[in-house]
């Protein structure tokens, strides 16, 4: 299953959850899109666009709930430290990088009481429909990860986690195609180790570059290939040859006739 077609129909399956929630609302009341584009990107129209959008609301909710948690959380240690790590100027990269793994480290070991914030607000029906918005697009996030560095465990697993919202938002044909796609890619372990090792190697995704984490799906190379075929100079030089001109009669392998 291509990443971009796969990716496409989980931001159509978001579009069904978030729609007339509030986030398509607040798109267009804070003048980031018009209703018109809004209506597109409910349908993933604009598969930049969309995904953009919604990383931005995502970072805008993950700082709410941030600040939620903080006063809510009854270790006060956890607050403080949380509160001393300073997010340092995007210019340096070195400690843009430190700050990232202090604060990853920092939450895995107190995820507890990130579950413990979940559990006692889940009862309240607005936490619940964010929390799961959130937990959706990070799992397409995740998805699109996998593809972009070559990771074949990642592609499975965050490919699994989106299969439930497939079938809870009626994308019936991926509902359908991802359970047998996963059934049979996680077969191969023990029917064909070969191409196992070959995906486990990331041979699974389109490299066109040697630059790290820049991967595509096939799929998405293939866009790539009918949009260099469409624009001006395009693919030159099929149209020179006699045999891509000539007709089907006059090719040197014609076509059988039916009896």
């Amino acid at each position: 299953m291509g990443e971009l077609h796969t990716t496409m129909a989980a931001l159509r399956a978001v579009g069904s959850f978030i729609e007339e929630s509030g986030v398509d609302d607040a798109w267009i009341e804070s003048g980031l899109y018009g209703p018109a584009t809004v209506r597109q990107m409910l349908e993933c129209k604009h598969y930049k666009r969309t995904l953009s959008a919604h990383m931005v609301t995502l970072q805008a909710l993950g700082s709410l709930y941030q600040n939620a948690f903080l006063k809510d959380c009854p270790d006060k240690k956890v607050t403080e430290t949380l509160t001393e790590l300073r997010l340092p100027g995007q210019e340096d990269e070195d400690e843009m990088k430190q700050f990232h793994k202090k604060l990853t480290e920092f939450m895995d070991a107190n995820r507890h009481y990130y579950e413990d914030f979940n559990e006692r607000n889940c009862n309240r029906p607005m936490f619940a429909i964010y929390l799961e918005y959130m937990e959706m697009i990070l799992s397409i996030l995740r998805f699109i990860q996998a593809t972009r560095q070559g990771n074949w465990q990642m592609h499975l697993q965050s490919l699994e986690n989106l299969t439930k919202y497939f079938f809870a938002l009626d994308r019936v044909k991926y509902a359908r195609m991802a359970p047998l796609y996963l059934a049979e890619m996680i077969a191969l372990e023990h029917s064909d180790p070969a191409i196992w090792n070959e995906f486990s190697s990331g041979n699974f995704v389109v490299n066109k570059n040697s630059v790290p984490s820049c991967a595509i799906g096939p799929d998405h190379a293939i866009e790539h290939e009918n949009r260099w075929m469409k624009v001006r100079g395009g693919i030159v030089g099929i149209t020179t040859k006699d045999s891509p001109r000539s007709p089907i009669s006059d090719c040197p392998r014609a076509v059988p006739t039916l009896k």
